[in-house]
């Protein structure tokens, strides 16, 4: 009889605390270490049998552990659990600065609840913390972190008219303030060409005179460089 896990399934939105859970779980039954790749394949035929039915066990676990939409990423992992690990931390994990942007606001714009203790806001408090650290790369300096957040406070500080061009820089796998003022600069440019071409469309519109509206009825005159205007006829 298979056992029944007690705690939620994968979704898109629970992996930081699925993978916790899923860790621990797999502890209890001393695969962890397997899963993780600290116990790799033994070299000695006679131990590897018993490694492969381990291994299969672990990626059951996981795959029975993940709801029905995550199993598409899995699937073709059955006996590889290592190999299924790795591939959930990529999808739900995105070491792109855009993530880390929007897991930094996430943290600044937490605020107490009306009927929340102080304990558990500060619970939030650590939880988003956790999430940030999570989506660091593996070197991931004091040096960076600085220069990463001096480019977000100037992307956050965008208005909504400025929502493409906060989405462009969202999807950059650097984001510094060199980058972003590069960017802002190139925006400007645009803006501002867009904005004359208005303007000389506007003027065009306002200097245009309809063909028989220049002088009143009648015959023809002239207006500007030799242009032929119909002009009022006296009868």
């Amino acid at each position: 009889m298979s056992e029944t896990i007690k705690f939620a399934k994968l979704s898109n939105s629970n992996y930081n605390d699925w993978k916790s859970d899923m860790q621990a779980h797999l502890g209890e039954h001393g695969l962890w270490r397997l899963v993780c790749g600290k116990e790799p394949m033994p070299t000695k035929a006679d131990l590897v049998e018993d490694w492969e039915a381990r291994a299969i066990k672990a990626a059951s676990k996981i795959y029975l552990a993940v709801g029905q939409d995550q199993k598409v990423h899995i699937r073709d992992f059955l006996e590889d659990p290592v190999a299924m690990w790795k591939k959930l931390k990529s999808v739900h994990v995105s070491k792109k600065p855009g993530a880390r942007f929007n897991a930094y606001d996430d943290l600044f714009t937490i605020s107490k609840k009306e009927d929340e203790s102080l304990i558990d806001l500060s619970t939030r408090v650590t939880e988003a913390m956790a999430k940030i650290k999570n989506l660091r790369p593996a070197k991931f300096t004091v040096d960076e972190l600085d220069k990463e957040l001096e480019a977000m406070s100037l992307i956050r500080a965008l208005p909504a008219d400025y929502k493409h061009l906060t989405s462009a820089l969202m999807l950059l796998p650097e984001l510094d303030k060199d980058t972003v003022l590069e960017l802002f600069n190139a925006e400007e440019l645009q803006r501002t060409k867009e904005e004359q071409s208005v303007q000389r469309t506007a003027a065009a519109a306002a200097s245009f005179v309809p063909r028989g509206r220049g002088r009143g009825r009648g015959g023809y005159g002239h207006r500007g460089s030799g242009v032929l205007i119909r002009t009022s006829m006296q009868i």
